[in-house]
């Protein structure tokens, strides 16, 4: 087989995997106009408008090999207009046209500034004393830096940074208000109700860190628990790491990516464990729990994968019959609507809940290849999920599928040269030629962004 070609990945792959965020994230924004998928729930939801997205044959290559598990737009008015929609999106434009105002008050005042004498003490105005001040000329630069920052990242996100924008924020108000007021006024600036409410907010702010702070260290203390129990599975100790996990699952249940992990280290003990019986039942069963309640609050591609798996095992050798309440599909703008109205604050709004029922063995393994296409739609990239689609559709006799997602194995480049891949690659080579189709080249090439000729072969 032809050794594998080491290409480097340049950087103009970062710029289409921006553009496809922003092409996302705009799809967000355009099916819930109004009510937008629920205020914090751009993470929650951002991988399943990904994977609908690539299955529609929207996106070009380049953005097919850049996607990514993405938890931010990368631009803060569209994420808020994913998350709020337009109501949210105005009520921002107007925000920062007041900003913006109270900028341009500032760089003005400071660039006609004037000094009065005033007796023989050579006393200066307020409006020289406070136009004159280079710091708050930096603090306004700092104020518009933010803005644009905001444009290409996600500055809101990130505490210090949100707090020294509302201290410099804070700092430009203060200062406009005591200029417009003037000499006589200077003592009693103060009392507007402007900076009163500025003050009142920092106040707040602070009392309500003092009233959280208990909360968290506990939560800082359980974590530290979680990173132990984590470091366990690293070491391959898992049997003692899922009882860690069990001991802590009572206090972190609500966390998306606890019961993920906590779902890892379930499978990983029952493997380790060498009991047929106990992957395939009690261990299977409460790991599908775990991922199904994990999903709705951390959709993660492997996430994903890790859930198939575990339905597989389930079905696998037993008729255990298995009761999961969600199946995925796309709700119309209508549909978000209506429910946004009933529940602002769901938690994503791509999972239809049907009644709850028992599943069969074939249920199962339908189940397993809904989240094994819906990770393999979310990263077009990755093999993994694509070659476990092979051999579960080889398994139930599905040839035509079977021989679809092996033959994209095998064309498919490599986003990173990697031993794993090369197996997939070849185990797909040896299951075409078993199905009767010729393949001797698996195409074990690194993806070359420069190589436009590969992209038009349609082996996408």
């Amino acid at each position: 087989m032809p050794a594998a070609r080491q290409i480097h990945l340049i950087k103009p792959i970062s710029g289409a995997g921006r553009v496809l965020i922003w092409s996302v994230a705009a799809r967000m924004a355009a099916q819930a106009p109004l009510a937008g998928v629920g205020f914090g729930n751009f993470a929650n939801t951002y991988n399943l408008y990904q994977a609908d997205y690539f299955a529609h044959g929207s996106g070009s290559v380049p953005q097919r090999m850049a996607a990514d598990n993405c938890r931010h737009a990368f631009n803060e008015p569209l994420e808020i207009a994913a998350e709020l929609g337009l109501p949210g999106l105005l009520l921002l434009a107007v925000f920062c046209a007041l900003i913006v105002k109270q900028v341009w008050e500032v760089v003005k005042r400071t660039a006609k500034t004037r000094v009065v004498v005033e007796s023989q003490d050579k006393r200066r105005d307020a409006a020289s004393i406070l136009g004159t001040d280079w710091l708050t000329v930096g603090m306004a630069g700092s104020v518009v830096c933010f803005m644009v920052m905001s444009l290409f990242h996600f500055p809101r996100k990130v505490v210090p940074t949100w707090l020294v924008f509302n201290y410099a924020l804070a700092c430009i108000v203060t200062v406009n208000q005591r200029c417009k007021q003037g000499v006589n006024e200077l003592k009693r600036s103060h009392k507007t109700l402007v900076v009163v409410g500025w003050r009142v907010f920092w106040l707040l702010a602070f009392v309500g860190s003092a009233a959280l702070l208990p909360l968290y260290v506990k939560n800082y203390r359980d974590a530290r628990r979680w990173i132990a129990a984590h470091e366990l599975m690293v070491t391959g100790e898992f049997a003692r790491a899922s009882a860690a996990y069990t001991e802590l699952y009572p206090k972190l249940k609500c966390n998306g990516r606890f019961c993920a992990y906590y779902g890892n280290a379930v499978m990983a003990a029952s493997e380790k464990s060498n009991t047929s019986a106990l992957i395939d039942g009690r261990a299977a069963r409460q790991a599908v729990a775990l991922y199904e309640k994990a999903k709705y609050t951390y959709p993660d591609p492997y996430m994903f994968e890790n859930l198939a798996l575990a339905y597989l095992r389930l079905a696998d050798g037993t008729n255990c019959p298995v009761v999961v309440r969600t199946r995925y599909r796309m709700e119309t703008p209508a549909q978000v609507l209506m429910r946004k109205l009933r529940e602002w604050r769901c938690g994503t709004n791509l999972f239809f809940e049907p009644p709850a029922t028992e599943l069969t063995q074939s249920d199962c393994i339908g189940r397993a290849i809904d989240y094994l296409t819906l990770a393999s739609d979310i990263l077009p990239w990755r093999l993994t999920s694509k070659w476990y689609l092979a051999q579960v559709y080889r398994n139930v006799g599905d040839v035509s599928n079977a021989m679809k997602y092996a033959q994209v194995v095998v064309n498919i480049p490599m986003k990173k040269d990697t031993p794993q891949g090369r197996e997939f690659k070849r185990k797909a080579q040896k299951m075409l030629n078993e199905i009767g189709v010729q393949c001797d080249d698996p195409g074990m090439v690194v993806f070359d962004i420069w190589d436009r000729r590969a992209w038009n072969e349609g082996k996408w």
